[in-house]
């Protein structure tokens, strides 16, 4: 009996797995956040899949159970999971695998033991198998939905990384997209990012990208300016390697960096120097989940499309604060993952208005009371009461939702804020009278009209970078 572990055989051809696996998390007791959303989104793609009725396994045809609805999916879900748990992987369930690695049938027992953590399971060689891959995902779920699902893949599978095409290059995207998949990644569409010709957003977003502050790196600040006057659009794509093809004693964001190299060198002389070549990839960890938090939240992207650099958002005493309470929640050692600034401090980096004070959403996990308590000593910053949520059509988002989940919030750096989309919502939820019109700059700036004009934030850096080019030509 051949056996293997089981996250060689999870694969972005195959993302349906992995959605499995999720919701055996969630039955499983070992997850809690985005419950809900994965039991629909788990439910929604077995019935746009099968519609409810599960064809015969034509390789296991005497362990065949019949499954007519989505309870019963359901149901023999939940009594695989316990059996796993208590048995482990049954030698006659071994699963049938092509010589592509590739899944004949046992997506369920797949996920099951991927949720458990098995170490090995067993598989015998077949022919055929099936793809279920995201191609499927992205036209049969929303974007938020397949957004939610990749991102969640991404971060979980150390062999998954997200690549980003520069606009500039973007009649050379099909080539440098073939040659990827000649170098031997799959690949899968993440989003087009399209800033709409707003140079401010797109300024801002490529330095979050490296994790600098604008202005304070003058390679990625030259990057950012000449990037943006040439085209505000972004191709985000997710790259893994074939099965087994990277080794466990080499590191594919390693690899990954080799195949940038080469790619800059197969394209050089047809896409200018100056230009800064032709994609961007992560290098490490660390950049990998920046990116991924940036590239595959539409929260981040509607930010970014809508920021405007001006007295507001680069106000002095509005950085003092927000550097200030950075500089508190380390003091206290209370981790900027678990808390979410929300209400009007939004509007300020936004660049809407400047707020009277800092309000902060903290995590379930910790004691709000006694962080309310610590931070008064501080003075501009206030805690939001336990229980805070944003009134959906739909439902609500939670407090431990707006925070872990980049569907709520974006990033500036390593400080969350709500999605000004949801701080919209809530505003006109309150009703309060200067809300009313804190709603209606607000629906001004997320308008998002496409712009080609010319700030004076972008006259100002296009000024900056002639005298860079003149000081190095004199």
């Amino acid at each position: 009996m051949e056996y293997k572990r089981p996250e060689s055989l999870l694969s972005i051809n195959r993302l349906d797995v992995f959605l499995k696996k999720l919701y055996f998390d969630v039955i499983g007791g070992g997850r809690t956040r985005d419950a809900g959303l994965i039991v629909s989104l788990y439910r929604k793609h077995i019935l746009q899949r099968t519609g409810g009725i599960e064809p015969p396994d034509l390789n296991r045809a005497e362990h065949h159970i019949a499954k007519t609805c989505i309870d019963d999916y359901e149901r023999e879900a939940m009594a695989l999971y316990r059996s796993m748990a208590d048995n482990g992987f049954r030698e006659d369930r071994a699963i049938a695998i092509s010589g592509e690695l590739l899944l004949v049938n046992g997506a369920h027992r797949l996920a099951a033991a991927l949720s458990l953590g098995l170490n090995a399971i067993p598989v015998v060689r077949s022919s055929g198998g099936g793809i279920w891959d995201a191609k499927w995902f992205l036209s049969h779920f929303n974007r938020k939905e397949y957004l939610f699902l990749l991102e969640e893949y991404a971060r979980s599978h150390k062999n998954a990384a997200p690549i980003l095409l520069w606009g500039v290059t973007e009649d050379c995207w099909p080539e440098i997209i073939s040659v990827l998949e000649q170098r031997g990644l799959k690949l899968a569409t993440v989003q087009l990012l399209d800033f709409r010709g707003n140079f401010d957003g797109f300024y801002r977003f490529v330095h979050e990208l490296y994790g600098v502050e604008p202005k304070s790196n003058d390679n990625i600040r030259r990057k950012a300016i000449i990037h943006g006057s040439f085209s505000t659009r972004l191709l985000a794509i997710q790259v893994e390697p074939l099965p087994d093809s990277v080794g466990p004693e080499r590191d594919f964001l390693h690899c990954l960096s080799e195949i940038k190299r080469e790619i800059r060198g197969e394209f050089n002389g047809r896409i200018r120097q100056e230009l800064f070549l032709t994609l961007h990839a992560p290098t490490s960890e660390i950049e990998k989940q920046r990116m991924l938090s940036l590239l595959y939240s539409t929260s981040s992207i509607r930010f970014y499309r809508g920021y405007r650099f001006n007295q507001v958002s680069s106000d002095p005493a509005l950085c003092r604060s927000i550097e200030g309470l950075r500089q508190s929640l380390d003091h206290l050692g209370v981790s900027k993952k678990d808390v979410c600034i929300v209400g009007s401090a939004v509007f300020g980096v936004f660049g809407i208005r400047l707020p009277a004070d800092i309000d902060l959403a903290v995590s379930s996990s910790l004691n709000t009371e006694k962080i309310r308590a610590q931070l008064g000593n501080f003075g501009e910053y206030e805690v939001v009461p336990n229980g805070y949520s944003i009134e959906l059509a739909n439902g609500s988002v939670s407090t431990d939702e707006l925070i872990h989940s980049s569907r709520y919030h974006f990033r500036l750096g390593d400080l969350k804020f709500a999605d000004p989309y949801y701080v919209f919502l809530k505003k006109k939820k309150n009703g309060i009278p200067k809300d009313v019109l804190d709603q209606a700059l607000l629906r001004k700036a997320l308008g998002g009209r496409r712009t080609n004009k010319q700030t004076k934030f972008m006259r100002d850096e296009l000024l900056w970078l002639e005298g860079v080019v003149r000081g190095i030509t004199q």
